[in-house]
């Protein structure tokens, strides 16, 4: 498998699609195309139109609604698995001046950059070559004082590794004694170091679960038994508990959402 220097999703939805706790396991951009996205912070909620982005850093978590126009919900995410370089995201702090936080409005340089993005088949390229490209894209949310929102602090390499490595088959049953052998580290250290972070094993597993849950379904998956199985869940009954209990919505009222 080509390592990848970015990923690309795309998100879509014929009704209003209303969920929570999804979790943003990388530092990851969110471009609205087509509706709007209400996000729900602690104090306040925030309203994303179409021509506009967002920019999460990892393992955020967001509550948000999505919200159609004119009967469509469109919107694409790109995840960053490389992080640029440390004078750049200086130079971002510099261009940052007076301007807002998280939400910028998309210029058509901006848009240019995303949608060509959006169309490499990353397979075909080195990580070396990819990284290139990529930096086309930091540069500009540099230029913008954005770039540093999204890499806030020196990632830990053994989190980063881990989500990883999870993701790569989330239907695995994965154990921590398997993880620990496959790191070459000890279980006590595996614990420490995601503490640090306010998580646990079984928490991050979870969040890869369910995100590659709802990805399949965006995607075109519709039988539980599949996603279920897919997810490294041996019913769909415990599977639905679990999507249920996470999103705040069951699989069948989001797949209800989602175009046919």
């Amino acid at each position: 498998m080509t390592e990848r220097a970015f990923s690309v999703s795309y998100y879509q939805g014929l009704h209003p699609q209303h969920l929570r706790n999804v979790a943003v396991l990388v530092p990851s951009l969110f471009w609205i195309q087509a509706g709007s996205k209400r996000v729900f912070q602690t104090h306040q909620t925030a309203d994303i139109e179409a021509g506009m982005m967002l920019l999460v850093s990892a393992r955020e978590r967001l509550s948000f609604e999505n919200r159609p126009a004119q009967g469509r919900f469109c919107s694409l995410q790109v995840s960053f698995h490389i992080a640029p370089a440390r004078d750049m995201l200086e130079y971002s702090r510099c261009c940052a001046a007076d301007r807002s936080g998280a939400l910028l409005k998309l210029d058509k340089a901006l848009q240019e950059t995303l949608r060509h993005l959006s169309q490499l088949d990353v397979s075909r390229y080195s990580l070396a070559t990819q990284t290139h490209w990529l930096n086309a894209l930091y540069q500009q949310l540099a230029e913008h004082g954005r770039l540093h929102l999204l890499f806030p602090a020196e990632e830990d390499s053994l989190l980063v590794r881990l989500i990883r490595y999870l993701s790569r088959a989330p239907d695995e049953a994965h154990s921590m004694e398997q993880v620990c052998q496959y790191f070459a580290i000890s279980r006590a250290t595996l614990i420490r170091r995601l503490k640090k972070h306010d998580t646990r094993f079984r928490d991050v597993l979870l969040q890869v679960r369910m995100n590659h849950a709802l990805a399949l379904m965006q995607g075109g998956e519709r039988q539980q038994l599949a996603l279920a199985l897919a997810c490294g869940y041996q019913s769909p009954e415990r599977f639905s508990q679990r999507f249920s209990h996470w999103f705040g919505i069951s699989p069948k009222q989001y797949l209800r959402t989602l175009p046919q």
